[in-house]
């Protein structure tokens, strides 16, 4: 799971609490999470359950194109199942039945 986020976007700050959550109920099931900010990344001194990283350079934005934030990608063996605009709390039901379906797929 791969999120783009922004500093400076209200929508990223309401969401990192779901996605916390999220996060952390599919560590043990073999997903990783990732959030990239675009530009700059906050400090953060809690302990995370996905690792955040800081796209300055603008070229993994660019890759992904990613126009918006938040943006948010299921990636499952390099093949993107799923690409969000936006990520919301009211969205993280979606999500997980998204996850689930690729992870009951993966052990057929």
């Amino acid at each position: 799971m791969l999120t783009f986020w922004s500093i400076l976007n209200k929508d990223t700050e309401d969401a990192r609490t779901k996605f916390d959550q999220l996060a952390r109920n599919y560590e043990d099931k073999g997903v990783y999470f990732a959030a990239i900010y675009v530009h700059n990344a906050p400090k953060s001194d809690k302990d995370l359950p996905y690792a955040v990283l800081q796209d300055g350079s603008g070229e993994l934005t660019a890759r992904y194109n990613v126009k918006r934030v938040p943006r948010l990608f299921l990636i499952n063996d390099g093949t993107i199942e799923l690409v969000q605009n936006g990520f919301y709390p009211e969205s993280t039901e979606q999500l997980k039945e998204e996850l689930d379906r690729v992870l009951q797929e993966d052990n057929i």
